[in-house]
């Protein structure tokens, strides 16, 4: 139901910019849900992802996502306190 309100907003034009991240709607989603003409009514539109996605390919900024070999984090390893992970 979620999705189905956003796609009838969009279509509306009450969507002023969306940002799409990890997913790939265009692709994901049957053409009879509309998800892509409502897109064409969204003034600005924003994909993060690791590879092209379709969805990538209709907006207007597409950033490569960062993977998490490429991220600074921390962990503790059991028994041997914490540690700190670099990219790679």
């Amino acid at each position: 139901r979620g999705v189905q309100k956003l796609i009838e907003e969009m279509g509306a034009g009450q969507v002023e910019a969306l940002i799409v991240s990890g997913v790939d709607p265009v692709f994901d989603l049957p053409e009879s849900s509309g998800f892509v003409k409502a897109l064409e009514r969204v003034p600005l539109v924003i994909v993060l992802d690791q590879h092209l996605t379709a969805t990538m390919k209709k907006a207007n900024l597409g950033l490569a996502a960062s993977h998490a070999l490429e991220s600074w984090g921390d962990h503790r390893a059991r028994g041997h306190g914490r540690s700190l992970v670099q990219p790679t």
